[in-house]
């Protein structure tokens, strides 16, 4: 039986194949907006009242300064950032838009032999990856961040299925690399 397809995700079919597009504008984002609007909002008083001597200025200023800019960039284009994973006949490819963002992956379909779910914890949050496993039985990565398990299972599924792959093998997981 088919799996749903969850909410913060759309199944399109093509000529070649499917696309399956995840919206990155999620709930999730409140915290985010918050903590990007205190965290700037800090920078900007501390950077408009105190003197630093110069000397020290660099080491003190920059670092902040950019965890500022990267947090506001993740949180500006989390508002128009889709991600597709295109599965034609040839190829799978990730590839996120319209914003530049890091990830974007191609694997040939001749070279999968297998796809896996693999959940991971890390600075205290779950999220899943799924894995293309080669000829030479080595996991690689084809998208690291799903944050749901509904989501992950239906995105390998969905993989599975597009590429003629039987999903009694989905739990012999080799260790993943890069």
């Amino acid at each position: 039986m088919p799996l749903p397809v969850p909410g913060n995700l759309a199944l399109i079919p093509t000529k070649d194949g499917v696309i399956i597009r995840k919206n990155w504008l999620t709930w999730k984002l409140l915290p985010i907006g918050a903590f990007v609007a205190v965290w700037d909002g800090f920078l900007w008083i501390w950077m408009s009242t105190v003197t630093l001597p110069a000397h020290m200025g660099a080491f003190l200023v920059v670092p902040p300064i950019l965890i500022g800019v990267w947090l506001t960039y993740y949180f500006l284009v989390s508002f128009i950032n889709k991600t597709d994973i295109i599965i034609s006949s040839s190829n799978v490819a990730v590839t996120t838009h319209p914003a530049p963002w890091y990830g974007n992956r191609s694997v040939k379909c001749s070279a999968i032999k297998n796809i896996i779910v693999r959940g991971r914890v890390g600075k205290g949050i779950l999220t899943y990856a799924i894995l293309c496993v080669d000829s030479s039985n080595k996991a690689k990565k084809l998208i690291t961040t799903l944050a749901d398990c509904d989501e992950a299972d239906f995105v390998a599924e969905v993989l599975r299925n597009q590429l003629g792959i039987d999903s009694h093998e989905k739990d012999d997981i080799p260790s993943a690399e890069g």
